[in-house]
């Protein structure tokens, strides 16, 4: 990991909300900040795995793993999931595909 390229992704927790006409929406917390390098997938395996999406999916390393240990005990977890967290990098929403404990997929959205 090359520390020169280190760029901001942010992390959210979406909640569910009531709107005043009785429609749900998803609302963001303000998030946590971490460095993170960002690397675009393109080789074979990458590409079988994912297909045709694999031009959205980014894989992400962030510093100490910090990110990764945070979401990894949520993949299995069925109350605080990882299907309620978001990334935002660049201005881009991103769902979390794969969390391992050395990096995680994210996919455009």
């Amino acid at each position: 990991m090359k520390l020169t390229r280190l760029e901001d992704i942010t992390l959210h927790k979406i909640t569910k909300v009531t709107l005043p006409d009785g429609d749900r929406d998803d609302q963001l917390d303000d998030g946590t900040t971490y460095q993170a390098l960002i690397q675009y997938l393109d080789d074979e395996v990458a590409t079988a795995m994912y297909g045709a999406d694999v031009v959205k999916v980014h894989r992400v390393a962030t510093i100490r793993n910090e990110l990764e240990k945070f979401l990894l005990p949520k993949v299995r977890n069925k109350k605080d999931n990882i299907s309620n967290y978001i990334l935002s990098y660049n201005d881009n929403y991103y769902s979390i595909l794969k969390v391992t404990p050395r990096y995680l997929d994210m996919q455009w959205r």
